[in-house]
C-alpha cells in the first residue's frame, strides 16, 4: 500500500452546530472559505509533502512563510497565529493499532 499525501490528509470542518471530516480527493478542491463561519482544519500526517504543501499554500493564498515552518525539523512542534490562520504542527507517533507491544 502506497502512502501518499491524499491518503494521509483530510479536511475537518466544524462549528457549534455541526462537524464533518472529508477525505481529500484533489488538492485543487481544498478551500478554507466558509459562508457559515465554520472552522476549517487541514489535517495531515507527515511533513515530507513539500510539493503538495506548496500547491495548497498557493492555491488558497496562504502565506509562503508556512513552507518554512513546515520544513523546520529543528523545531517540529509549533503554534503560530498568522492573520486569519492558526498554524499548528505537532510531532506525533501514528500507529496502525492501539497496541504498542511488539
Amino acid at each position: 500500500m502506497k502512502n501518499t499525501f491524499l491518503d494521509n490528509t483530510s479536511l475537518i470542518k466544524y462549528s457549534k452546530e455541526t462537524h464533518e471530516c472529508e477525505p481529500i480527493q484533489n488538492i485543487e478542491d481544498i478551500s478554507f472559505v466558509s459562508e457559515d463561519k465554520s472552522i476549517h482544519w487541514l489535517n495531515t500526517y507527515g511533513t515530507n509533502y513539500t510539493k503538495e504543501f506548496k500547491q495548497i499554500i498557493h492555491h488558497t493564498y496562504l502565506d509562503d512563510f508556512l513552507l518554512k515552518l513546515i520544513s523546520d525539523e529543528n523545531h517540529p512542534n509549533k503554534v503560530l497565529e498568522l492573520d486569519n490562520v492558526i498554524f499548528v504542527a505537532i510531532k506525533v507517533l501514528k500507529t496502525e493499532t492501539d497496541n504498542f507491544n511488539t
